[in-house]
């Protein structure tokens, strides 16, 4: 399965919000992919990444981390990047600095 999706299976007893405007760069505002909400003060904002060949590299521009980030503040929750090509698993890699990100097989 592609796309974010599958990473919802790995967040149970969590609750899950998938971004509406997945995929498609539809909306003027940045609404991340996954937004889970779990305890009281626990939020993960989630950006995710596929790459269908192996061997490449994934960027994130500096703007797009940005307003993850930004997002992230307001929800008082933790920024992440799921990276994901085809055949390996998924990682997360927490974002903490604003500026680009390249992830590479």
């Amino acid at each position: 399965m592609r796309g974010p999706w599958p990473i919802s299976y790995g967040i149970w007893g969590l609750q899950y919000l998938g971004g509406c405007s997945s995929g498609g760069g539809v909306r003027k505002r940045f609404v991340p992919d996954i937004v889970a909400i779990g305890p009281p003060g626990f939020v993960l904002v989630i950006e995710a990444k596929y790459r269908s060949e192996r061997g490449g590299s994934i960027r994130i521009e500096g703007e797009k981390v940005e307003k993850l980030l930004e997002f992230a503040r307001r929800a008082r929750g933790d920024a992440y990047i799921a990276v994901k090509f085809k055949g390996d698993d998924w990682r997360f890699l927490p974002i903490t600095d604003k500026g680009g990100y390249r992830c590479e097989t």
